[in-house]
């Protein structure tokens, strides 16, 4: 009989432990995100929510312009955007669906003013004052099986 290991013994798959939807959290470990988001206190909160979430390259922008730049640049698997960037107006939601038209990348709406969306139906949107782990955790998840069909 061959020597085995101790630690091939114990061993058994990662993913053949977790359940489908534990899987699934573990896609993103390469995926890119970028925060659309003018107050550097959320967009810290959401690239340590993204970090945690397995996302490594994140990019951050405060307008609509550096969004799409940055976009260029490095076109983003998931968009974080707030609809209000420094009182211009909705230029988070041109923004985001700017790059979605492009990139086809995941869209995640965090705002203060859900509201702004009654009606639209595909938009996947998280209220400021619910922002945890978990919730943003759902409304990826969310966002990916709605944004993925054009």
């Amino acid at each position: 009989m061959p020597a085995t290991s101790t630690a091939a013994r114990g061993f058994v798959p990662l993913l053949e432990r977790l359940d489908e939807s534990e899987a699934d959290d573990l896609e993103p470990m390469i995926a890119s995100a970028l925060i659309i988001e003018d107050d550097d206190i959320v967009a810290a909160v959401l690239e340590r929510f993204l970090w945690e979430l397995g996302y490594r390259a994140i990019e951050r922008a405060s307008s609509r312009v550096s969004a799409l730049k940055a976009a260029r640049l490095r076109p983003p698997d998931l968009v974080v955007a707030d609809v209000w960037l420094g009182g211009e107006g909705p230029e988070g939601i041109g923004a985001a669906y700017a790059i979605n038209t492009i990139e086809y990348s995941a869209v995640v709406f965090v705002t203060a003013t859900p509201e702004v969306f009654a009606g639209d139906r595909r938009a996947v949107v998280l209220d400021k004052a619910d922002l945890t782990l978990d919730a943003l955790r759902r409304a990826i998840g969310t966002a990916k099986r709605s944004w993925s069909v054009h």
